[in-house]
């Protein structure tokens, strides 16, 4: 069988219904180059089987699955980089949806730069239910770009991204480039892409490029809110830490206590402009407050489940 030229690696945790819409979407994918999909199952209990059976009969697809017994993110991204085939690797997670250029964009522009890698915009849609501040909040706006810019490094992330095996797997570990001490607690694309780029590598943008991401409405509550932007300042000092070791720590230090008291601050004053407001800034305090844990040691598992 010949080699596709781009492998669509997709991991899984038990959303068996967002699953078979990326799939579906996956297969109706225009003017692509030949491509195949990887669909790795996180879960012991094997909770995508159904949906990826129904799919195997999909001649569009060319789907080839695993099953990553051991739950972690980053350990099931190495899986399904280990079982591609192409010369490109393209990501995008189970809650989202490509259109139907997806595929074809992120390529074109990655071919037309010469660049190692394309990402695109990824959209969320809220559930009806969400509350009006947290829309104005703009909490889940993401960053946008024009067509062929190059991609800021923290920007960078695997639910929406075309990368070149040879770029991804520079300076990877035997096992795989997706680092399995940040399995649990998310970070691991940001910290490999982040070192990539650190390295040489180049990603543009592809505006085109448009995956739309299924929120929800547990992730609009408060607990989520506070534990998202915990763990992305968590996993930042661990992965600054990880890349600088102890020359990181007096950045952090100084970033985190900033964050946190300018931060809540700011969000005290806000409140009676509203509290949509007030949200923006007590996001990046408590984003402060999980950097200062992360440098101290402390973990922060939040993708554990039982």
């Amino acid at each position: 069988m010949d080699a596709p030229a781009v492998s669509i690696c997709v991991c899984t945790f038990r959303r068996p219904e967002l699953l078979e819409r990326l799939l579906a979407a996956l297969a109706a994918q225009a003017d692509a180059p030949p491509f195949e999909v990887i669909v790795v199952d996180n879960d012991e209990r094997g909770s995508a089987a159904p949906v990826l059976a129904a799919a195997a009969s999909e001649p569009r697809l060319e789907l080839r699955t695993a099953v990553e017994m051991r739950q972690s993110i980053a350990l099931a991204r190495n899986c399904s980089v280990r079982l591609a085939r192409a010369d490109w690797l393209a990501f995008v997670d189970d809650d989202e949806e490509p259109v139907a250029r997806w595929l074809a964009g992120l390529h074109r522009a990655a071919m037309a730069s010469r660049a190692d890698g394309a990402a695109g915009p990824v959209v969320s849609r809220l559930p009806p239910e969400t509350p009006a501040w947290l829309v104005r909040a703009g909490l889940y706006d993401h960053p946008r770009h024009p067509t062929g810019a190059t991609v800021p490094a923290d920007e960078l992330r695997t639910s929406n991204l075309l990368i070149r095996r040879e770029a991804l797997l520079r300076g990877a570990a035997p096992d795989g480039p997706f680092d399995p001490r940040f399995g649990l607690s998310g970070g691991e694309d940001s910290k490999l892409l982040r070192n990539l780029v650190r390295t040489g590598a180049r990603f543009v943008w592809c505006d085109e490029a448009v995956v739309f991401e299924t929120i929800p409405p547990a992730r609009t509550r408060l607990r989520y809110l506070v534990e998202n932007a915990f763990g992305a300042g968590h996993a930042y000092a661990r992965m600054e830490v990880a890349a600088q070791g102890m020359c990181a720590v007096p950045s952090l230090l100084i970033r985190g206590a900033g964050a946190v008291s300018v931060g809540s601050a700011m969000a005290l004053a806000s409140l009676p402009l509203g509290p949509h407001r007030a949200a923006r800034w007590a996001r990046i305090a408590v984003t402060g407050v999980g950097k200062l844990i992360g440098l101290a040691g402390g973990r922060f598992e939040r993708y554990a489940q039982a």
